[in-house]
């Protein structure tokens, strides 16, 4: 519910996910998938 309706500045970079995530715990978004409504993967996002 955090992530929804989150807008992107650029949804190839989506530094405003990572920050969302952070704030529940730092460790969290090193690696972070964001799902549609249907199930399908919208993204894949990986921080090395």
């Amino acid at each position: 519910a955090a992530l929804m309706n989150t807008k992107m500045a650029i949804p190839e970079q989506p530094l405003e996910i990572l920050r969302t995530l952070h704030s529940f715990d730092p460790c969290l978004a090193c690696s972070t998938h964001v799902l549609g409504d249907d199930g399908s993967e919208l993204i894949s996002v990986q921080v090395r």
